[in-house]
């Protein structure tokens, strides 16, 4: 009898072993299914999105989200960039509703900026924010933009056909200027004063190879120097003055404890755009390119307005303080900014005798 009891107990303890074995098992089972649900749901989409920006394609399908991607010339945090990101990048994210987008890849550190024009025109990226010396050996003739001397509205309205079709011979499609504002951009900042126009001559000034045409024009000596090594140049005397500098960009390099004066006659247009490469612009559905488009306009007149505030409070800080602000007689101011644009284009018309005498004529008001 006992040991008919122990038997049934020792199955007692079997069948138990064997449906705790089971209930684990199906538990395992459920869990499992969970997981790999949601990790392929989860692999769909990222795979998706990370297809659209490694690849850069711009085909769509529905639902997808055609993800730009874009790089910059300065790191993110500078005020240019800032801007731009502010007014376009993010405005056209939310307005984009998950049929358009654009994400960073990096600055400087991505691409050299000299590279960057090579890169968008080859699909290695799909939109780049330079200047327009770093990608003129692709597009040939549109380093003249920086001559322009028309509102950068009024330059959309009478010039947009021909930029685009300067940038399209590169592969490229214009998308905006990226640094605007309502005065010229570039400043002459100096260590020692100036009263007229005549006082320039021979003086040792320098800038990056942009500048050299102004410097030249009024009969200082050019010497080269990097933006970002003006702060050295006339701390240890390489440079008497250094032209071509926004007001707040020179503000970022300290410009202004290691001279003294800044001529207050601004020549020349901000020189950096917002480019894509053209086959990913063809690819955009209409109401895609309708979008960029509109926002490109708007996004111009809302960053002129945030570098007009930048400026206007550079301005408040330095002036009277760390720097006394040169004013020329109306006759000299004008040749000393005329004659910038006169030798300006003349060295574009040099170097580029096909593209620049149309965007000379589309740029210069008529008199």
């Amino acid at each position: 009898m006992v040991r008919k009891m122990n038997i049934y107990f020792k199955r007692g303890i079997y069948i138990s072993l064997i449906i705790v074995l089971a209930l684990i098992m199906g538990l395992a089972g459920c869990s499992d299914n969970g997981s790999g649900d949601g990790a392929a749901e989860n692999g769909a989409e990222g795979s998706g999105a990370e297809g659209s920006v490694a690849a850069g394609s711009g085909a769509e399908s529905d639902g997808d989200t055609v993800t730009l991607s874009y790089v910059t010339f300065q790191p993110s945090n500078a005020a240019d960039i800032q801007a731009f990101t502010k007014n376009f990048v993010d405005v056209l994210n939310e307005r984009g509703e998950g049929s358009i987008a654009m994400e960073y890849r990096g600055g400087p550190d991505v691409f050299a900026p000299m590279d960057m024009g090579e890169a968008v025109k080859n699909d290695a990226v799909d939109i780049a924010v330079i200047y327009f010396g770093a990608y003129e050996s692709v597009a040939p003739g549109v380093g003249g933009l920086m001559l322009s001397q028309l509102e950068p509205e009024e330059e959309m309205d009478v010039a947009m056909d021909y930029i685009e079709e300067l940038h399209n011979a590169g592969g490229l499609h214009f998308i905006m200027r990226s640094s605007v504002s309502t005065d010229n951009f570039f400043y002459t900042y100096l260590k020692n004063p100036v009263s007229e126009f005549s006082d320039l001559k021979n003086v040792l000034i320098g800038s990056s190879t942009g500048g050299k045409p102004a410097v030249e024009a009024w009969g200082a000596t050019w010497t080269a120097v990097e933006a970002n090594d003006s702060f050295t140049a006339l701390e240890q005397g390489v440079a008497e003055g250094i032209a071509g500098q926004p007001l707040v960009s020179a503000e970022s390099r300290s410009l202004r404890e290691v001279s003294d004066y800044v001529i207050d006659h601004p020549y020349y247009k901000g020189t950096s755009a917002a480019i894509m490469n053209l086959d990913k612009w063809n690819s955009l559905s209409d109401e895609q390119k309708k979008l960029m488009s509109d926002l490109a306009r708007e996004a111009i007149t809302n960053i002129k307005r945030d570098n007009d505030v930048a400026i206007a409070r550079v301005r408040g800080d330095v002036e009277g303080n760390d720097l006394t602000f040169i004013k020329f007689s109306d006759a000299d101011a004008e040749q000393y900014v005329q004659s910038a644009y006169n030798r300006g284009w003349e060295q574009q018309t040099e170097k580029y005798p096909q593209q620049t005498p149309k965007l000379r004529k589309l740029l210069t008001p008529a008199d």
